[in-house]
């Protein structure tokens, strides 16, 4: 990803609403942590609740697969 692309994810992310992760089922509560903002092409912005400035970018093909590589990052 060039300079270019990297900013104009910044622009969107300071204008895109962060959303909850849809969970399926009702008892996963590993997810309510985190919020998701859907950027391009598979490129999602991934924070915790609370957290403004601080966000991770993340290449999967819908939130929940994001949001878990973000936790593995974590875990590991």
């Amino acid at each position: 990803m060039n300079y270019e692309n990297i900013q104009k994810c910044y622009r969107d992310i300071d204008n895109e609403r962060f959303w909850e992760v849809p969970c399926l089922d009702e008892l996963d509560k590993k997810y309510g942590d985190y919020v998701y903002a859907y950027l391009q092409e598979e490129l999602y912005a991934v924070r915790k609740h609370g957290f403004v400035d601080v966000f991770i970018l993340v290449k999967a093909d819908s939130p929940i697969k994001a949001v878990d590589r973000v936790m593995e990052i974590f875990k590991n």
